[in-house]
């Protein structure tokens, strides 16, 4: 969102951005802002300072959220360069002084918004799936992104699943106990083993009932957090990853 009362600077500035990729929403004032605010949540807001009416101080403090943050991710450009200083002492994404290059406003925006992305990625629980059947695969990607809480790895044998966990370090590794080269089972006593891996809590799910559960918990890991799965159906097996997340 542009909030800037220079209809020139929200044409062009709008243009650029939108030929970027970028979806825009203009607004010529902080209370026309607030107003699209009420239907809309943009990613970031391109904010001006020196507007009629509220201004962009005024609309900083309308969308101040408890504690003292901002509701909004905002990137202040306005030509009062002299307030670098005032806006580093707010939870502002960055600040740029007009006039400012249109591509290095880009550039902002593209460094603050992959900034988020990571920050929000790195916030989701990470799971690692063991599967070497391709359409079973799809089904459970399909089962565990369309939940926003989960960023999904896949192995598709024992040795890169090992050496996955190690480097990655997900919070969960969901295994198939049917595995070409080595039972899921195996894997999970081989997690089990490495200290950099015996932490990560497992779900091993069976449909073909080749495992017996009890003998699986029986050999499992003192410790640590598992379950057993006589299905692989994957809303079942992502509500026991779930489920396992929260005990």
């Amino acid at each position: 969102m542009l909030v800037d009362d220079h209809k020139n600077l929200l044409t062009t500035l709008g243009e650029f951005l939108a030929f970027k990729g970028y979806a825009v929403l203009k607004a010529a004032s902080g209370e026309e802002a607030l107003a699209q605010l009420r239907r809309q949540t943009p990613d970031l807001i391109i904010l001006d300072i020196g507007m009629p009416g509220m201004g962009g101080l005024g609309f900083l403090k309308r969308v101040s959220a408890e504690g003292g943050g901002i509701a909004y991710p905002v990137l202040v450009l306005t030509a009062k360069a002299g307030m670098e200083e005032f806006f580093d002492t707010l939870p502002v994404e960055g600040f740029l002084a007009k006039p400012c290059p249109m591509h290095v406003v880009e550039e902002k925006v593209r460094e603050i918004l992959a900034k988020r992305r990571a920050g929000a990625e790195s916030s989701k629980c990470r799971v690692l799936i063991v599967e070497d059947d391709s359409q079973a695969m799809a089904s459970l990607r399909q089962a565990f992104e369309i939940r926003d809480r989960f960023v999904v790895e896949f192995a598709d044998n024992g040795a890169d699943a090992l050496a996955r966990a190690t480097l990655a370090q997900p919070n969960v590794v969901v295994i198939n106990e049917v595995l070409t080269g080595m039972s899921g089972s195996k894997l999970a006593t081989l997690l089990g083993s490495v200290p950099s891996t015996q932490h990560i809590p497992v779900v091993l799910h069976d449909e073909s009932h080749l495992m017996d559960g009890r003998r699986f918990f029986q050999s499992s890991v003192s410790g640590r957090k598992e379950k057993y799965l006589s299905t692989s159906d994957p809303d079942l097996v992502r509500r026991a990853v779930e489920e396992l997340l929260e005990a």
